[in-house]
This record gives C-alpha cells, structure tokens and sequence, in this order.
C-alpha cells in the first residue's frame, strides 16, 4: 500500500478523480487490490492521517473534478460542508463505524463494484438540508446529506465510541442494552414555518432526507424531491428500544412522521447533542432547519 501511495504523490497529477480513504478505519485493512484498481482507472488516491485532515486534503488538492469517500457518514458531512457551493461532485463508499448513506444506496467496496462503478457511472443532483445550529456560545451552519437524530438516538451514537474496540454486531446490542436504563425526556418547542408553534416531551427526534436507514422504514421523502420528514417519538423504555432496533415498529405510528419543504424550528429547553451525519454536535439548544434543493452533485452507479 505505501508503494502505490508515494507512486502517487511523486508528481502532479493529471487525474480528475481523488480517493479520500479516512486512516482511522483503513489503517489494519488490506486494501492494495483497490488501489491497483484506482491507478489503472486514472484516479488518485490518498489516507487521512489526523483529525480534520479531509478538510485539509480538499483545501490543497481542489483541481479535481470528483471525489471518491471511503469511509463512514461522518466522513460524507465533512467532505460536503467543505464543498457546498462548489462545482465538485463526490461518490461514498462503505468504510466506518456508521455506513447508513452508503448502505442505502447499497454501494460496496469490491473489486468489480469499483471497476462497473469507474467506467459506468451518472451524476445526480441531491438535497441538502441547511442546518443552523444554536449554543450559549454561538451559531454555526451545516449542511445535511442523510439525517439527524437527537435525544437518545445521538447519546446511543456517543455511548457506542466507547465501545470501538468491540464488533459492531455486538457493540450495538451491548450499546442498546445500556440505553435501556438512560432514558431521558426533555421538552421542546418546535414550529414549521414560523407558525403554529407546538410545546411536546420527547426521547428522541428523527429528522430524515431518505438516508436513515433502519431509523425511518416508511421513507416518504427522496434525496430529489425538495422536501424532508421527521419524526417526535416520546416513548416508553421499552418502546424507545424497540423503535431502534426493529425497521417495521414504525407501521404503528405511520401517522407521526411528518413530510414538509417549509422551515422547521426546534427548541430544547435543556442543551442536547445532535448526531448529524455521523458527526456529534453537543450542548445544542436550537436548530433550525431549510432544504436547499438540488445543490450536491453526487455520482451514483449507472444502469447497464
């Protein structure tokens, strides 16, 4: 692997595709066949090192036309906050700890997948949403591929860090099992379009641009369409777990998701972390929320 990745770094490259592999989760896997892959396709590749390290690789090395993410959710929020408003367009595969945008469009990281991928693919304009996010502090903008999940869905995500060193097929019933007895109700106010305000206790909010995977089986919205939906549960223990972990509990509460295009507001009235696209965001006590349709470019594999 480090022979094909100083080959690569060596000269200035005339490629107009990059590979961005986050180091964290790569780092004990083999991955050389990939990248014999990559270099006969004409496309560039590199590994994150350190923490915000793609923000930096996408600053210096902006002449490429595509970006190829394999890595988790989190690693898609940083790359699109980088980009937005820019004429790039990215593609994500599987290779973190959360993988739920990757897994819905069900992209894999073998050897033929890549190869069909490189040589037949279609580019696809996405929503975002636009987030603005409230502390004490101070208020910051983010950009939203998938979804945000807040209360207990994001403390879950905050537990299972914890917990990296175990398989994710026991790390996340363990992680479950612990929430059992962690959780919390908190109050918000919230309105859509700065109307009807609406007071209501809550354990978890889901707020979905169709990439939530397992959180939200009843996806009425697309990554196209210039809308979002969401979700207030306020569940019993029992219920807030059982939400969780199975995709068909949602058909008994049908009627509480909830699809707009106008602007959402929410207000906590005790700080909360936020899970946005894999990336925690603590000590929040409002969002307020504005799809921006069509304006992520995004390569998807084309039809034969």
């Amino acid at each position: 692997m480090e022979v094909y990745l100083s080959r690569q770094m060596e000269y200035n490259s005339k490629n107009n595709i990059l590979a961005i592999f986050n180091g964290r989760n790569f780092k004990n896997k083999r991955v050389d066949k990939l990248l014999l892959c990559l270099n006969n396709n004409s496309a560039d590749y590199i590994f994150t090192s350190k923490k915000d390290h793609i923000i930096e690789i996408l600053r210096e090395k902006n002449d490429y036309k595509g970006y190829l993410l394999f890595g988790g959710d989190g690693t898609i929020h940083e790359t699109i906050n980088q980009l937005i408003g820019s004429d790039k367009w990215i593609s994500f595969f599987p290779g973190g700890t959360v993988n739920c945008i990757a897994g819905y469009f069900k992209m894999k990281r073998t050897i033929p997948f890549m190869q069909s991928f490189l040589q037949n693919n279609q580019t696809k304009l996405f929503d975002l949403i636009k987030v603005d996010f409230h502390t004490h502090e101070k208020i910051f903008t983010k950009h939203i591929l998938g979804f945000l999940t807040i209360g207990h869905l994001a403390n879950m995500t905050i537990t299972a860090e914890k917990f990296r060193w175990m398989p994710r097929f026991i790390r996340y019933p363990f992680v479950g099992f612990l929430s059992f007895f962690k959780i919390h109700k908190f109050e918000i106010n919230y309105s859509i379009d700065q109307s009807h305000k609406k007071k209501k206790k809550a354990t978890s909010i889901i707020i979905n641009n169709c990439g939530a995977e397992r959180f939200s089986s009843l996806q009425h919205s697309d990554f196209s369409d210039g809308k979002y939906e969401f979700l207030i549960e306020n569940h019993s223990h029992l219920g807030q777990i059982a939400s969780i972990y199975s995709q068909y509990f949602s058909l008994s509460s049908k009627s509480k998701w909830v699809l707009t295009e106008k602007p959402l507001t929410i207000t906590f009235n005790e700080p909360q972390p936020v899970m946005a696209d894999g990336e925690i965001y603590t000590n929040i006590l409002r969002i307020d929320l504005t799809i921006c349709p069509s304006i992520q470019k995004i390569n998807l594999p084309g039809r034969d």
